[in-house]
């Protein structure tokens, strides 16, 4: 197996972005990269040429030529390379905390696989030029363009997610308006719209594929999260503010959603 792999300078010493590592790879039948929760680095990579498997969590894609895939930091995820048809890729290992900020404005928060990004290849390879002239080069703008692409290819590629039915669209305004309530009642919600609880949520999962129960959890968490980065309230006030009924509840949880607890969640963010 043969590896081009560029070693950055990162003279700021708290970078919102920092390429920790980056390179192009030949793989072979043996290539494999397993990590762990205790990772804290974001592995954006090209697939040039071949195929091969990613695992993040129980979820399981195939990535080959022309795909793009994201393997998050704080997940338990494995890459491995196809043993007849190995990978040729291009790949960035990228740490920071705009990063986190950037998926999540650009909603890619749990997205790791896209397809048909030959129009992204130019931008790994850009990177990498750059870093091959100056390894202490700034990338944020490049990897932030990078994202924009992520996020315009799986925009495309939604089925109807976009553009939500106007019931769903009601039932969605009122769980984000209510989302510090500690539950909201299916049956409220149905007679929002006019509707069976039944026909509630085979509405609401086929546009936004979760059911509303699930949403509001999903919201929960993620809102939890930004107070956790961005505020001094405590674990203890955090999970009242939100509604759960108590802190080791709400670690549960979120421990469940994030694969960590609040606690390092925050450790690791504000770090």
């Amino acid at each position: 197996m043969q590896e081009n792999i560029i070693i950055p300078i990162n003279k700021n010493k708290k970078p919102h972005v920092q390429i920790q590592l980056a390179g192009e790879s030949y793989c072979d039948g043996s290539y494999e990269i397993v990590r762990g929760v205790g990772n804290n680095t974001y592995v954006f990579e090209y697939i040039d040429s071949g195929e091969g498997i990613l695992k993040v969590g129980t979820k399981q894609y195939h990535p080959h030529a022309g795909d793009v895939y994201i393997a998050p930091a704080h997940t338990n995820h494995m890459y491995r390379s196809d043993a007849k048809n190995p990978w040729i890729k291009y790949w960035l290992n990228v740490k920071g905390s705009l990063i986190s900020s950037l998926l999540e404005v650009y909603c890619l928060n749990g997205v790791h696989y896209f397809t048909k990004c030959t129009e992204i290849k130019p931008l790994f390879i850009k990177c990498l030029e750059i870093l091959k002239k100056d390894p202490s080069a700034d990338l944020s703008i490049h990897i932030h363009e990078i994202i924009i692409e992520l996020h315009k290819n799986h925009s495309q590629n939604l089925p109807d997610i976009i553009h939500i039915s106007p019931e769903s669209a009601i039932v969605q305004k009122y769980i984000e308006s209510h989302i510090t309530e500690s539950v909201i009642s299916l049956e409220k919600l149905a007679s929002l719209i006019n509707k069976s609880k039944p026909q509630l949520i085979r509405i609401f999962k086929k546009d936004l594929l979760i059911s509303p129960y699930q949403y509001f959890l999903k919201r929960k968490i993620e809102r939890s999260c930004e107070l956790l980065v961005h505020s001094r309230k405590s674990i203890k006030e955090i999970a009242y503010f939100m509604g759960f009924t108590d802190e080791f509840y709400f670690s549960n949880i979120f421990k469940k959603r994030k694969g960590v607890s609040p606690s390092v969640y925050r450790k690791e963010r504000n770090h």
